[in-house]
């Protein structure tokens, strides 16, 4: 498991399909069979926007995938890290390593895929949000379930992708990417900005949080904290971060889009 591990890792730092094919594992426990009863829903949230995007795209099983890493990143929570005992009989490592590969298998698969292959129907800005959420995804690995350090190179380096994906973008395509995908490219932006060490980059992502949280009428740290736990669940270790990035959009003022201040 330790050279799968390597695999990941690194075709995670060249955005690349794992060398090892996944490996065929016995058939594991299921996580919601150990899940402690008074745990709050396991079910995600999912909108039609993302559902149909996946589906026409030929990526229907993201849906699947984004629905197990909530699952992992909540049971990552409400149970005690230092029962292995526990972790072991639901074999919790392989249930990461098969979702950690199968994000990167699919994200080297649309990022092989000429746009002319997609349906006629389909439109091909749309799609512009499945590479974001393959790298979000990434990050939310070493944020949520491996809880790697801040700052650490990895995952500057997936930070680094997110920021330069979408700061690529001109702004009406962002625009509209938004108003079809605002509760996914929200928390894909918090995930970021909150994961983000380098001021200017930290900046950009504040920046645009800001209209964002104006446009979805989070005027409080509980409505944000509602609205990411409402997609992926952030894990409590994580979500201090993203409450600190909140504290910053709060106080920002705007130099372009608005003058308004959101007061907390």
């Amino acid at each position: 498991m330790r050279l799968c591990r390597a695999d990941l890792c690194n075709a995670t730092r060249w955005q690349s399909a794992p060398v090892f094919p996944l490996i065929s594992l016995p058939t594991l426990p299921s996580i919601t069979q150990f899940m402690p009863k008074a745990i709050p829903d396991l079910h995600l949230c999912l909108y039609d926007s993302i559902i149909n995007t996946a589906i026409l795209s030929g990526y229907s099983d993201l849906l699947q995938l984004l629905q197990d890493f909530h699952t992992i990143v909540k049971f990552l929570e409400f149970v005690d890290p230092k029962d292995t005992a526990l972790l072991q009989d639901i074999a919790f490592v392989d249930h990461v390593y098969i979702a950690e590969h199968k994000n990167l298998v699919l994200m080297a698969r649309f990022n092989s895929t000429s746009p002319s292959l997609l349906p006629v129907e389909m439109n091909p800005k749309q799609t512009l949000v499945l590479p974001l959420l393959f790298q979000a995804l990434m990050l939310y690995v070493y944020t949520n379930i491996r809880l790697t350090p801040v700052g650490g190179s990895i995952r500057s380096t997936l930070v680094g992708r997110i920021h330069v994906t979408i700061a690529e973008l001109p702004v009406p395509m962002l625009d509209v990417l938004f108003e079809v995908f605002p509760h996914e490219l929200f928390w894909i932006m918090f995930l970021a900005g909150s994961s983000s060490v380098e001021v200017t980059q930290r900046l950009y992502f504040i920046s645009h949080l800001k209209w964002m949280c104006e446009s979805l009428a989070l005027i409080c740290w509980e409505d944000v904290e509602g609205k990411l736990r409402q997609f992926l669940w952030i894990h409590k270790d994580f979500l201090y971060r993203c409450m600190e990035l909140w504290t910053e959009i709060a106080s920002y003022i705007p130099d372009d889009r608005d003058s308004d201040t959101i007061i907390d």
